[in-house]
């Protein structure tokens, strides 16, 4: 999903052939969708967010999240002050709230990652 109806249209036009896939604009957290997902990606999204709304995205994500699924999380390491967040700061935010455990972590110059899943 994404705000962008562009980014929609041309994820609907690569992905035809793969049924099993549904792409929706949605305006997030407030419209997150109900359900059990495998995998939810939270790409150069979180830090547009106050902390507390990201928190509370994260608490969507997690409850939408199905038992076996993952949670990708991956942001832009460059400091601005455009955004209410910067990317390092909001995975060590993501690492401190969430409830999910994190087994995998790549910090580069220019992006983070983390990999989120259910502890067993």
């Amino acid at each position: 999903m994404d705000v962008s109806e562009k980014a929609v249209a041309a994820a609907r036009d690569r992905l035809t052939s793969f049924p099993h896939v549904r792409i929706e604009r949605r305006r997030l957290p407030e419209d997150t969708p109900e359900g059990q997902f495998d995998l939810v990606v939270a790409s150069e999204v979180l830090y547009y967010w106050p902390k507390g709304v990201m928190l509370a995205a994260l608490r969507r994500f997690e409850e939408i999240l199905a038992p076996s699924g993952v949670m990708l999380a991956v942001h832009w390491r460059k400091e601005t002050k455009t955004y209410p967040l910067q990317g390092d700061e909001v995975h060590e935010l993501l690492l401190e709230h969430t409830r999910l455990a994190n087994t995998t972590a790549m910090v580069e110059p220019e992006y983070r990652l983390d990999l989120f899943k259910d502890k067993e």
